[in-house]
């Protein structure tokens, strides 16, 4: 049903741009008549009853195209992993792929879509096809990015779509959800953000471009953007590759959001990109939640926005009673659009879903004001000596140092198996150990271990894959290559 969107701005707006790429621009009533083409070769290939159908498409404009029809045929969907064991636990009936000589899976069916199968579904001549399905069906799974642990699903209903939509709609911000927006998403649709964020702009009347290329900078400071979802790693890394005589852009607004912003980060940012740069917070489970622009919150102490209207926040302790304002504790969430826990998987919705509350594994703060702050993750907290520490804070120390170009704490055990002080960094040509040394002493208690990386393990919203990163150091000791 969230294909209605489209279908919509169709017949008010036929002419407005919805899409933009590198072949140029598609107007709402191009792209929903391209829908309802791809739809009705659809009929020939998916089952007559309503399925799970998985997406396996490489480009992001075709990708759009089936996860549209299959909504419009009433069959939910979701953007496949690669690995044939993570779409079987699906329980998809089928997956459409651009791969050619795809095998079936152990339990589901592989259809691919070859240039052929495109040429002949968009010339077809075919009428409206008409949207099955009802407010309650499940309508598209989620994939976690495994912060709470590996992978689960979520299944959106349709409802639940049209809950996020308005919620984000009550919380708009400027460059966005207007006929004239052109807003860049970099993350897929295989994430929360990478479906919600398109659908938000459709809703609105905007375009969505299509990135040509995996080079962020050179697709957010595109002319025709005049907005950007994109994770605080690659706001860090459009700054630092930004031209020494670039312009501001005071026009472009930016949402980030995925992993904390350190003060130096946020002053650059805003004085030579754009002063309109946006946090937003949320989860795959609960949408977003909270937002505010950064000059409204202090995003080097860890705020992350402002609860939205309509949205619940609550610090807890550890027999879930609430804490006074300020005071640091469990993060729990609620909205109309959170989840009723996850799909096929009791365990783990007993374990992170709590009397219609979500619990996502955040430790933070909640002012009086609203504003909502996040110190670091429960499962994350590192006990070094009988005290508690987010490796969040000891990141924000080091990423202050001007020749660290990335960098992730952590704990790993001793030899006599006692955790100690880890911080993995990504250094520049100019890093100094000693220097780094002496900067750090007294701003870090105690011994803290370094190893030198070339990249940082993170997952597509920016977050650092903290066990990756100790698995990899760790193998690394046992080869004697860490400093």
């Amino acid at each position: 049903m969230y294909s209605s969107l489209i279908g919509y701005r169709a017949r008010t707006q036929p002419n407005a741009i919805a899409l933009i790429d590198a072949g140029g621009q598609v107007s709402y009533r191009q792209f929903d008549h391209a829908i309802d083409q791809v739809a009705t070769a659809l009929l020939a290939i998916v089952p007559a009853e309503l399925v799970l159908v998985g997406v396996a498409i490489q480009d992001l404009e075709r990708h759009w195209l089936v996860t549209l029809a299959l909504a419009r045929l009433g069959h939910a969907s979701f953007t496949a992993p690669a690995a044939a064991a993570d779409v079987a636990r699906t329980g998809a009936a089928i997956v459409l792929t651009d791969r050619a000589h795809e095998p079936d899976g152990s339990s589901y069916a592989v259809r691919a879509l070859d240039e052929d199968w495109w040429a002949q579904a968009l010339k077809a001549d075919v009428t409206p096809v008409a949207e099955r399905g009802h407010w309650d069906a499940p309508a598209r799974l989620l994939i976690t990015s495994g912060t709470t642990g590996s992978g689960k699903m979520v299944m959106l209903t349709h409802r639940i779509i049209a809950r996020r939509l308005q919620l984000e709609l009550l919380a708009q911000r400027p460059g966005q959800n207007a006929a004239t927006a052109r807003q860049l998403v970099t993350m897929g649709p295989g994430t929360a953000g990478g479906f919600i964020a398109p659908l938000l702009m459709w809703a609105g009347g905007g375009a969505i471009v299509i990135p040509a290329s995996k080079d962020v900078t050179a697709e957010v400071l595109n002319p025709q953007v005049t907005a950007a979802v994109i994770s605080t790693g690659q706001l860090q890394t459009l700054i630092r590759a930004l031209p020494a005589d670039f312009e501001p852009r005071p026009g472009l607004t930016i949402m980030t959001g995925g992993s904390r912003m350190s003060r130096e980060l946020e002053k650059a940012a805003t004085e030579r990109l754009t002063p309109a740069i946006y946090s937003i917070y949320g989860s795959t489970e609960a949408g977003t939640i909270a937002g505010a622009p950064l000059a409204a919150i202090h995003i080097d102490a860890g705020d992350v926005g402002i609860v939205y209207p309509l949205a619940h926040v609550e610090i807890v302790d550890d027999q879930d009673a609430a804490v006074p304002y300020g005071t640091s504790g469990i993060v729990r969430l609620w909205s109309e659009s959170t989840v009723g826990g996850y799909y096929n998987d009791p365990a783990a919705t007993e374990q992170f879903f709590k009397g219609g509350w979500f619990y996502p594994g955040d430790v933070g703060t909640l002012s009086r004001s609203g504003v909502l702050r996040i110190v670091g993750r429960t499962s994350e907290l590192m006990n070094l000596g009988g005290q508690k520490i987010a490796p969040e804070l000891v990141e924000d120390i080091v990423r202050t140092y001007a020749e660290v170009r990335d960098a992730a704490a952590f704990a790993a055990p001793s030899e006599l198996g006692i955790d100690e002080l880890w911080v993995a960094i990504v250094k520049s040509d100019q890093f100094d150990l000693a220097a780094f040394e002496a900067a750090m002493k007294g701003r870090i208690k105690g011994r803290v271990k370094t190893a030198f990386v070339s990249a940082i393990p993170r997952n597509e919203m920016g977050k650092v894959r903290r066990e990756t990163l100790r698995e990899g150091v760790l193998a690394a000791i046992a080869k004697r290559t860490v400093n």
